[in-house]
């Protein structure tokens, strides 16, 4: 028993990695890159490229994005269609509790 508890600890120590061979300073802190926010996040600005068609809309953008806008307009009326329902629905559900708690009441009452 004691051979196998020997073995089963000596194993475990094995498999951990070699935790000196960090490859930062200190051990304890990331590279320095990786704490350097000021320098990782400035992106230099590009100059926009302008095509000879930029700023101007064709006729067929136009009318796809009347044709979207449409769709988008009819799906949002089917959505408060739909709330309209439910709306209607918890409202019987409310008047049929009332009801049930007032034939409650008068059960209790005799």
């Amino acid at each position: 028993m004691d051979d196998f508890l020997y073995n089963l600890r000596k194993s475990t120590k094995d498999k951990r990695k070699d935790r000196g061979a960090r490859p930062f300073e200190n051990g304890k802190k990331h590279g320095g890159e990786k704490h350097n926010k000021k320098d990782r996040h400035v992106k230099k600005n590009k100059p926009f490229k302008k095509s000879e068609t930029s700023g101007v809309i064709s006729k067929q953008d136009v009318e796809t994005i009347q044709r979207v806008a449409g769709e988008i307009a009819a799906g949002q009326k089917d959505i408060l269609h739909a709330y309209q329902r439910l709306d209607e629905a918890e409202q019987r559900k409310v008047a049929a509790l009332e009801d049930i708690a007032k034939y409650l009441d008068t059960l209790a009452k005799t």
